[in-house]
């Protein structure tokens, strides 16, 4: 996966996908519409088993927004 030059690396996880049952899972990072989220993901169906929160050691994104983390309201 590329982003301007940045290169992310799928790691494998130690788990089975609930809708195929394939050993394939991979999580990497992907931009969502509710921000940027680590995804875990069969690499088989794609189906998402689950979202997680970067942390600032992730690197993801390569930069961090001063809004980081504020409240959203559903205006956006």
């Amino acid at each position: 996966m590329i982003l301007k030059g940045i290169y992310y690396s799928r790691t494998r996880v130690a788990d089975r996908c609930a809708e195929c049952g394939g050993d394939d899972v991979r999580r990497y990072p992907a931009f969502t519409a509710r921000g940027p989220k680590f995804v875990v993901k069969c690499q088989h169906c794609l189906a998402l088993l689950r979202e997680e929160e970067p942390n600032i050691e992730e690197a993801h994104p390569p930069f961090w927004p001063l809004t980081r983390q504020w409240d959203c309201t559903r205006a956006g």
